[in-house]
């Protein structure tokens, strides 16, 4: 009435209410300032109050806001929440900044509010803003405020202007939350309350009108480079609704809501879409790239969560499916140009398009997994064009030098992969698979060398060997076990399809599955095995094999297992000279038929006996072949001439390559003998013994080898010789040399019918002059044999008596200490056998003085004059 512009009429009404305790008078005050339609908003009044009053008037503003209606008070707090922008933009100026005033007479601006409180701009200004925020706190935590919300939809049904009112005073309150908190706040306690408003809304909003808020936001538009500095449009503030958004689906209870939210993906989809606009600066567009490509990140988050809620519909996720590999099949193309060149290039935005690319695939695999059987139309598009090939490029990119995008895209591939497969794995029924299992795929190594990648590799052939079916896996498989096995650098590759045959035969194939690929198995098989080396190198791929070899054998019949090994029998070939075209290629045959023979004789124990017994007579050939190239010939087989001819002959030159398979034949043999002996020994001394006495001969004859540098190096024994590696089998695990071949053939004997030649050329071995190590294999032999025969060898020390005499006092250490071992492992059994019959007396007697005493033909009498000469044991040569 007095003409006075709204800040200064304020200003004198705020003094004057501030000191004012009832609420009649102001509630008056109030209902004549919002009288007129032009009047001001009780936003404005409450702001001018709490600037006036500098932090005093926070309660009285909440009784003032507890007295007006219900729609005008969250029309005043959306407006007296407007006002904190400006108010922290104006603290951050200078005081001597001109001041602003508003044209509205009834709108107060920032630098009019702080105007009111006489003080430091920054202090005033984070006061201000601190007293605006805690009235709306404590405004949204009234149980009123939620039962208000509560009823929007009644409300809005009988009261169409109230409704309305309600309804977007609330969209623009969490809108302006949003905004502010996107913006760089200094106070820590601003932002405390900030984060507790908008937690605080977020709770009391209904799902359709907290999407209705998300809806809006994302339906701005796209801000060029000038606009993007404003607040509504900063893209933090759409990736704030976004991120929220996919926090809310965790709380969706039913499929009606879900399909509320359901509603939004093509807007998401858009978002995620929508490139960024060009900036003039370098600079200034790396940051507003950046700042796009984490809203289009969060728009594919927010899509997964979605997606994985699964309460959205099969058909919305499957059309939302085929939008994000449209969007894929934009983004590969230049993911691809990324990967193919130099890692040390890449700018910050081609790292972006890496990130959005694999966010991308994974909202897919959600898509997929969610979408079921209406996935099926997009995987054509998705798996080879895409998936694959930017997988191949991957692993291409990771083994010239690796890139963290690199690894990054393997792993978003390998998670996709995945899950398409769990979802739809009759897709992969076709040349599709035949593409991924490929040496640039899954069967890469460059996808194996890190520990993240190597566990979502592994879960993903788990899958395949679970989810496919063998009689389509198997092929694919052991076709590309031989295209491996053929290369000479992708060693990694082919064990690594072995292993998934191994898994597929041993977990998902039956016998029936089996029966009609064995032939393809042992080809893809004997592709492995003679492109490999008799060595350590390779063994890892080897090994891989046999096991392959393994698991095929464990599901056929006997029958069938000896078809199978006689047509490995026939691959292997015969023992070809080393003065023979292509005698090294057939000796890494022979090498790896012992080898795999070695194996399944450890695991099959006695039922590999039959399969041997196929073999037999090229067992005895191959002892043979060694013998004569490894041992004096004077010791050869009578098969190689006349006498006089073998004493004029010449030792061969030994090829180390042709004798190779020794080593894994001996294993072979001594771990058959060994089932065969607790099984009773009646196959090797079937046909009269003729098997025992055929390898009693070569394997006698090789105690005396002389082995050559680099024999028997694929038998693990540091620093041992190959002489003690290949005849006394140390170093090789379980079994491995002559001397093992030996004492478990001793024990499938049985009696002394067999026992005798045996011994007598194992003693033969001891009494060896001039090379010690040959004295040290026989008297290892004989130890063996005695503990394999405990008591049941005393038939046999007479035998022995002199030889062990002379080995007692042997220059070689090594020969002494064995020579005391057997004496001493003589003394137990002959303690075991003499105890019951002679008492505690005999069992301390030496079986020498026993031996000695032959003649004496009671046992009694033995021991009665051993006991007296038990005194004077040096006297009979033995220890008493």
């Amino acid at each position: 009435a007095g003409g006075l512009r709204l800040p200064a009429f304020l200003g004198e009404v705020a003094r004057g209410l501030v000191p004012v305790a009832e609420m009649g008078t102001a509630v008056d005050v109030l209902r004549i300032l919002s009288a007129g339609k032009e009047g001001p908003d009780v936003g404005t009044v409450c702001a001018a109050l709490l600037a006036v009053g500098k932090g005093e008037a926070d309660g009285f503003v909440q009784k003032l806001l507890s007295a007006v209606p219900p729609p005008e008070r969250m029309a005043g707090l959306a407006c007296l929440l407007e006002h904190v922008p400006d108010v922290l933009t104006a603290g951050e100026g200078s005081e001597d900044d001109d001041a602003v005033t508003s044209t509205d007479p009834f709108v107060l601006s920032a630098e009019e509010l702080l105007g009111f409180m006489d003080g430091e701009r920054r202090a005033t200004s984070s006061l201000l803003s601190t007293s605006i925020l805690s009235t709306l706190n404590f405004q949204l935590s009234r149980p009123s405020t939620a039962k208000i919300v509560a009823s929007l939809g009644n409300l809005k049904s009988r009261n169409n202007a109230d409704g309305r009112l309600m309804e977007s005073s609330m969209l623009t309150i969490w809108t302006n939350l949003l905004q502010l908190s996107c913006l760089p706040l200094r106070e820590n306690r601003t932002t405390t309350l900030l984060d507790a408003a908008a937690a605080r809304l977020r709770a009391l909003l209904p799902a359709p009108y907290f999407l209705a808020s998300v809806s809006s936001i994302l339906r701005l538009p796209v801000p060029d480079e000038d606009d993007a500095r404003s607040p509504r449009h900063h893209p933090a503030v759409r990736r704030k609704a976004l991120m929220l958004l996919a926090e809310r689906t965790a709380a969706i209870t039913s499929r009606e809501e879900a399909e509320l939210f359901a509603d939004l993906l093509p807007e998401l989809c858009e978002v995620a879409a929508t490139a960024p606009a060009p900036c003039s600066d370098a600079d200034d567009g790396d940051v507003h790239a950046r700042a796009h490509a984490l809203v289009r990140q969060a728009a594919l988050f927010a899509i997964e969560r979605l997606a994985g809620s699964g309460l959205v519909s099969p058909t919305a996720m499957a059309t939302t499916l085929l939008s994000t590999v449209t969007l894929l099949e934009t983004l590969t193309p230049g993911v691809l140009r990324i990967l193919q060149g130099d890692a040390a290039a890449a700018t910050p935005r081609d790292v972006l398009e890496v990130r959005l690319w694999s966010s991308l695939a994974l909202s897919i695999a959600t898509l997929a997994a969610a979408a079921g059987l209406r996935a099926l139309a997009a995987l054509p598009r998705l798996v080879r064009p895409l998936l694959a090939a930017t997988l191949r490029e991957a692993n291409a990119a990771v083994l010239r030098a690796p890139a963290p995008s690199a690894r990054l895209l393997q792993t978003a591939a390998l998670e996709t992969l995945r899950a398409v497969f769990d979802t739809l794995p009759q897709f992969f029924l076709g040349p599709d698979l035949a593409a991924l299992l490929s040496r640039t795929g899954l069967l890469s190594r460059a996808l194996r060398d890190a520990p993240t990648n190597r566990e979502a590799a592994g879960r993903l052939d788990a899958l395949l060997v679970e989810r496919s079916p063998p009689r389509i896996l198997l092929p694919v498989l052991c076709r590309a076990v031989a295209e491996l096995a053929a290369a000479s650098d992708a060693e990694e590759e082919a064990t690594v399809a072995l292993d998934l045959v191994a898994r597929t035969v041993a977990s998902a194939a039956s016998r029936a599955d089996l029966a009609g690929h064995v032939e393809v198995l042992l080809t893809a098989l004997f592709a492995v095995y003679a492109g490999g080396s008799m060595g350590r190198e390779g063994k890892a791929l080897q090994d891989a094999a046999d096991r392959t070899l393994v698991a095929t054998v464990m599901k056929l019949s006997e029958s069938q297992l000896r078809k199978l090994y006689v047509r490995f029998r026939g691959w292997r070939g015969d023992v070809a000279k080393e003065t023979d075209q292509g005698a090294t290629a057939a000796a890494v045959r022979r090498f790896a038929f012992w080898n795999a023979s070695a194996v399944l004789s450890d695991k099959l124990k006695g039922l590999f006996l039959s399969c041997l017994g196929v073999v037999m007579d090229d067992v005895v050939q191959e002892l043979e072949f060694a013998a004569v190239r490894l041992c004096d010939p004077t010791a050869v087989s009578s098969k190689e001439g006349t006498k006089r001819r073998r004493l004029s002959a010449k030792p061969p030159a030994a090829a180390v390559d042709v004798l190779r398979p020794l080593s894994p034949l001996l294993r072979c043999l001594e771990s058959a003998l060994a089932a065969d002996s607790r099984a009773g020994g009646d196959w090797i001394r079937a046909h009269d013994g003729r098997r025992f006495h055929d390898l009693l001969r070569p394997l006698a004859q090789l105690l005396r080898a002389s082995v050559p540098a680099g024999l028997g190096e694929d038998v693990p024994g540091g620093s041992l010789s190959p002489h003690a590696r290949l005849v006394l089998g140390r170093g090789s695990g379980p079994g491995g040399g002559v001397v093992g071949c030996l004492a478990a053939l001793a024990a499938g004997g049985g009696d002394e019918k067999y026992w005798k030649p045996l011994v007598h050329a194992i003693v033969g071995a001891c009494s060896e002059e001039g090379r010690s190590e040959v004295r040290r294999a026989g008297a290892r032999a004989l130890l063996d044999v005695i503990e394999r025969l405990e008591e049941e060898f005393m038939v046999l020390l007479p035998e022995c008596l002199p030889v062990l005499s002379e080995m007692l006092e042997d220059d070689d250490d090594d020969v002494a200490v064995a020579a005391r071992e057997c004496v001493q492992a003589e003394r137990i059994c002959w303690g075991r056998v003499s105890s019951p019959v002679c008492g505690e007396a005999g069992s301390r007697i030496s079986p020498f003085g026993i031996c000695m005493c032959r003649k004496i033909l009671c046992v009694r009498a033995a021991v009665g004059i051993l006991a007296i000469a038990s005194s004077y044991g040096s006297t009979f040569g033995c220890v008493p």
